[in-house]
């Protein structure tokens, strides 16, 4: 599994949906996975019912019809919890410094 892998440095990066990766990392107890940015690509997200169960369509569409926006938000924030921390390399940065000191040290 990519988050597992991730987890133990065997891989530096994963892309991967929000809610399956929320989902793994709390399934999993990964604490040391952080999220470093987003894409603005959007999906659709949805499931599927048997076809053997067509009542089951009704009986969720008007659930979901019903619902009010702050409880599709509340289910919404429970799968996506967005905590996104910028990386910074300042690895160029100590390059440069150290390349400035050399020069200076030298000269």
């Amino acid at each position: 599994m990519a988050l597992l892998d991730l987890s133990i440095n065997n891989i530096e990066y994963v892309l991967d949906t929000l809610p399956a990766t929320n989902y793994v990392i709390k399934q999993e107890g990964l604490s040391n996975i952080k999220l470093l940015g987003r894409l603005q690509e959007s999906i659709e997200l949805s499931f599927g019912i048997r076809n053997d169960w067509p009542e089951l369509v009704v009986i969720i569409n008007k659930m979901i019809q019903s619902m009010s926006d702050e409880k599709r938000d509340q289910i919404l924030n429970t799968w996506i919890k967005l905590n996104i921390e910028e990386k910074i390399d300042y690895t160029l940065i100590w390059k440069i410094v150290l390349g400035f000191l050399i020069i200076l040290f030298f000269n």
